[in-house]
């Protein structure tokens, strides 16, 4: 048997045909995988639970399962920022679907009937270094070191894709918060750089731990941190993503040298989302527009903050 692939890898296989699931099986276990480490669903909702629980290193997806496809778990997947690698595998030699998978950033595409122990377990070994060398290259590039959250360049990215992503349900509109931490430049000066420090990693595992599907969390340098709110019904809702993210910051943050109270200025700026009829160039503002407008807002917010101490949300006037 072939054991190259090591055998504590953790494989979902999101397929619906039974004699299909059983063959893969076998052949993932000739390769070296232990069969508990297989987990086989053809249900959206069952598959998205395996992936977001980060207990899975590579899904295999079918193409056509009934009523959905593996596109469709693709997506899902890509909407709530599941970093998995996908290869595709399907009985149709479809230019189509081979085209619609690797614009999906699948890493490989293969017909069952040409399936074998060796071509599948090489597929697997070339996607994994591939997506490690990737996500090393991406990290150093979209992420901030000392908040473990993205980047500003990351969240800038992301803002623009989503204000020119047509919404897949009524939710026309997203949202941009932006966040400043009050006092960091006195608690700087008068602790040190290395309190300050553990405050700004303390609020990268805060704002990790109320993060929800369809929301990024970055930090945007020094002070500020920003939060992309993908598909709202209104501002209202938007707003209710603000007091959350306030709340976070209810309790002191407890570094080295003792605790620290920090309150937060907000800002929050909404946005509406393109359509299929839209012209993106002339319908939309830009991400550099959104994110200013609630910068200017956080702004306002701020001078509140220095009069009351306290945490203070302002909403940006839409024009």
């Amino acid at each position: 048997p072939h054991t190259s692939v090591s055998e504590s890898l953790r494989i979902l296989l999101f397929e619906d045909n039974a004699m299909d699931a059983s063959l893969i099986t076998r052949f993932l276990q000739a390769s070296g995988i232990k069969r508990d480490n297989i987990v086989t669903t053809d249900a959206i909702p069952n598959a998205m639970d395996v992936l977001t629980s980060k207990n899975v290193d590579i899904c295999l997806t079918d193409y056509y399962l009934t009523p959905n496809t593996g596109f469709d778990l693709m997506d899902e997947a890509r909407r709530r920022d599941v970093d998995v690698p996908f290869i595709m595998l399907t009985a149709m030699k479809d230019p189509a679907v081979d085209e619609g998978a690797l614009s999906r950033g699948a890493y490989d595409f293969m017909i069952k009937g040409e399936l074998t122990v060796e071509n599948l377990e090489r597929t697997i070994r070339y996607t994994l270094a591939r997506h490690r060398r990737e996500s090393a290259l991406s990290k150093a590039a979209f992420h901030d070191p000392l908040s473990n959250l993205s980047n500003r360049k990351a969240l800038m990215d992301h803002l623009h894709k989503v204000i020119m992503t047509p919404p897949q349900t009524g939710q026309a509109m997203g949202a941009v918060i932006y966040v400043n931490l009050n006092g960091i430049k006195f608690i700087n000066e008068a602790y040190g750089m290395k309190v300050g420090d553990a405050i700004l990693r303390e609020t990268g595992r805060r704002l990790k731990a109320i993060k929800w599907p369809g929301e990024m969390m970055a930090r945007l340098g020094s002070d500020e941190f920003g939060c992309v709110v993908d598909q709202v019904d209104d501002i209202g809702q938007a707003t209710v993503v603000a007091r959350r993210i306030a709340t976070a910051f209810a309790q002191p943050v407890r570094t080295y040298d003792g605790e620290h109270d920090v309150s937060v200025a907000i800002g929050l700026s909404a946005f509406s989302r393109s359509s299929a009829t839209d012209d993106p160039v002339t319908n939309h503002d830009t991400n550099l527009d959104v994110l200013q407008r609630a910068a200017n807002a956080m702004a306002e917010a701020k001078r509140t903050c220095r009069m009351t101490r306290t945490t203070e949300i302002v909403v940006a006037k839409t024009h």
